[in-house]
């Protein structure tokens, strides 16, 4: 510094100190996920005079260009600028065409999806937001999904920072068939005609999506097939997407025409015996109520007739001459011992269960009164009886033979 006064002059030294310029250590965190306000900035001043003005940290940023103005005690200042980045946004998409589902629980359905953005590797989860999450290679962008049934699948992605989306993938319901076979018979010309009707899952709203074939034969449109040979089949009902599904094999029973043959039987007893047919049979006989015995009693002689229904409302009728056979009572007997004779009471009467008689004396009075089975010994009261005449009333209490008969034999001794 010269100094000038008058044309004269002195120099003086002046000590001149000059501060330090400002510098920082600078420490940068970007955003994490697209469009998050994540970034951070950490500013370490040095230099100058301190204290200084500026925070140490920012945090809370998004992406962008950021100046920081730092002031130390002397006002003096220095500038930082920043620029806080963020990744492309993570997001998935689907690629390649869908594989659906044909046929409900085949679980044969496929998907792919790209994935891009974010911070690689990716990690994803199908269908549960909450994983686990399994991790693709490094550089792994195409996912794929196999053996998926039907609906609507969701895939969660995480990259290598944690930011996530999701893609939701709707394929087709697979089609439920499920058919159900029901056989039914019909009585024609004295045969049994069969039906198989094919019933298929309520949700096939349009029927003429499917047809049917029998056996692995012909595929046909309509449902029912009519008279399957004898034995155990199978029907496949087959959408036009193409799930082709069979019913639980069943079976067709081999009937044969129904036929009636009648035949003595015990006493006074006719039988029906019936083939062929359903099996199953009711019985009609001289037009009364239809029955399921085959066994009848007459109570009198001459042609009967007997009809039989099966199930399947066939019908076959036969007729036959039958000779009745009376009540035999006996008109003596001989209660000796011996083993021939030695009791008395009506025979012939196996039909009529219940039938009384009773025995009198020849005076009127009553010496016993019997049931169907019974016999009398020749006794009254443990007493024997002396020979002679006896006399019996009999009822047979049947409402198809409601007879009495009143007559006498001969005890001999």
């Amino acid at each position: 510094l010269t100094i000038t006064n008058d044309g004269c002059t002195a120099d003086q030294v002046l000590d001149l100190k000059i501060g330090s310029k400002i510098t920082n250590v600078l420490t940068q965190i970007n955003v994490s996920c697209k469009g998050d306000a994540t970034g951070s900035v950490t500013i370490t001043p040095s230099g100058g005079t301190g204290p200084y003005s500026i925070l140490e940290e920012q945090t809370n940023l998004a992406a962008g260009d950021y100046t920081f103005t730092i002031v130390d005690a002397n006002n003096c200042t220095a500038t930082v600028d920043v620029t806080i980045t963020e990744p492309d946004l993570l997001e998935a998409k689907l690629v390649g065409p869908i594989l659906q589902e044909v046929c409900v629980g085949n679980e044969d359905g496929a998907f792919s999806i790209e994935v891009s953005g974010g911070n690689m590797p990716y990690s994803y989860s199908l269908d549960n937001r909450n994983g686990p999450f399994l991790k693709g290679e490094l550089n792994q962008t195409i996912f794929d999904f196999t053996n998926l049934p039907g609906g609507k699948h969701i895939v969660y992605i995480k990259d290598a920072t944690g930011c996530t989306d999701e893609i939701e993938v709707h394929m087709d319901d697979a089609v439920v068939l499920e058919p159900k076979s029901e056989v039914s018979y019909v009585c024609a010309n004295n045969s049994a005609e069969n039906f198989v009707t094919i019933t298929i899952d309520a949700s096939i709203k349009n029927s003429g999506d499917i047809d049917y074939a029998l056996d692995s034969g012909e595929y046909q449109s309509s449902n029912v097939f009519v008279n399957v040979a004898p034995g155990r089949h199978t029907v496949t009902a087959r959408h036009l997407r193409g799930c082709e599904q069979k019913t639980v094999p069943f079976t067709i029973d081999d009937i044969q025409p129904l036929t009636l043959v009648l035949s003595n039987g015990e006493l006074n007893e006719i039988v029906a015996t019936a083939t062929g047919g359903s099996g199953v049979y009711q019985y009609t006989f001289d037009n009364e109520a239809y029955t399921v015995t085959n066994k009848f009693i007459i109570y009198k002689s001459g042609v009967y007739t007997v009809t039989v229904t099966d199930q399947n409302g066939c019908t076959a009728t036969a007729s036959m001459s039958f000779e009745y056979v009376d009540v035999c009572i006996p008109n003596y007997f001989t209660p000796n011992g011996d083993g021939i004779n030695d009791e008395w009471g009506p025979d012939c009467t196996i039909n009529y269960k219940n039938l009384t008689y009773t025995i009198f004396d020849r005076y009127g009075r009553i010496i016993a009164e019997y049931k169907l089975g019974q016999k009398w010994d020749g006794k009254y009261k443990g007493v024997e009886l002396s020979s002679g005449d006896y006399w019996y009333v009999l009822k047979l209490n049947n409402n198809k033979d409601n007879r009495e008969f009143v007559g006498h034999f001969t005890l001999y001794r």
